[in-house]
């Protein structure tokens, strides 16, 4: 998906579990098949509700470790101006990346984050307005409702798709789930 040149977005990123084949539970429980998950990690342009960047990984794959590479492909067709993400993306590493893009990365800190910088001035920086006007207030100061676009955006992929791959290895889900984004982003 390509965003017409000049435009800044706002993105919002979050990761989701789609159920690797479709038994039933009763199967599952009957003959002890444990399938397992794939985790789906997008995000989103919240205007439009497109789908800008998105990863396969396996279930074990954290938030903040799916991130550079989400960030780095959006980064490559818009010019991202905030990044919103929920308490997942809490790492250095999100900030980082964020600030070497010139994009406000706008992430839910832990309540007992330390305000001392230790390699992320952004970070700490979120962590001190979160401190001097509390998370509710800050929340409101930045527009942090609007996250909810990648919910949003997570449940309509889920109801055109469902909640499951076909493909049995992550690689194909990769394939697999390319083409639903595609799809979607056709459909937005």
């Amino acid at each position: 998906m390509r965003v017409e040149p000049g435009r800044r977005v706002v993105a919002s990123v979050d990761s989701t579990g789609l159920k690797v084949g479709n038994y039933g539970e009763w199967m599952r429980h009957k003959w002890k098949k444990r399938r397992g998950f794939v985790k789906l990690h997008i995000m989103v342009d919240i205007e439009t509700k497109r789908i800008l960047s998105f990863e396969v990984t396996d279930e074990s794959t954290s938030d903040s470790r799916a991130f550079p590479s989400l960030l780095k492909q959006a980064a490559s067709k818009a010019q991202i101006e905030e990044v919103l993400g929920d308490g997942g993306y809490d790492a250095r590493s999100c900030f980082n990346g964020c600030a070497k893009l010139g994009a406000k990365p706008l992430f839910r800190v832990r309540k007992n984050a330390s305000t001392r910088a230790r390699g992320s001035p952004s970070r700490a920086e979120v962590v001190r307005q979160v401190r001097k006007h509390g998370l509710r207030v800050w929340k409101r100061m930045v527009g942090f409702g609007r996250r909810w676009a990648v919910e949003t955006a997570i449940g309509s992929f889920k109801a055109m798709f469902g909640e499951s791959v076909m493909a049995r290895t992550v690689e194909a889900a990769q394939l697999e789930v390319g083409l639903k984004v595609a799809v979607y982003n056709r459909l937005c």
